[in-house]
């Protein structure tokens, strides 16, 4: 059985924001938008994953296309390709 210690990163300004990534075995992302990534985040994630580093990226109402990363540089990275939101008009009858 193997442990994982989870922290939490948040900077100045509430702003999500990893220091380091020397000691991290994986980063997630759960439902958050790209707005609350600290603005050099992105870019430092792209490196840490093209340097082998792992990515778990949660969905839900405020990831993904929602969340804003559609043409974003962690779109880039991720195993699908987002679509912007889409409405469904229902009639009445």
């Amino acid at each position: 059985t193997q442990g994982f210690q989870l922290r939490t990163a948040r900077g100045d300004e509430g702003k999500v924001k990893i220091e380091s990534f020397t000691k991290v075995s994986a980063v997630i992302l759960n439902n958050i938008p790209l707005q609350q990534l600290a603005p050099e985040l992105p870019r430092q994630l792209v490196e840490y994953v093209e340097r082998g580093g792992k990515l778990i990226m949660i969905g839900g109402n405020r990831s993904f296309g929602l969340g804003g990363y559609i043409a974003s540089p962690i779109e880039r990275i991720l195993p699908v390709t987002l679509l912007p939101p889409q409405t469904e008009a229902k009639r009445l009858n």
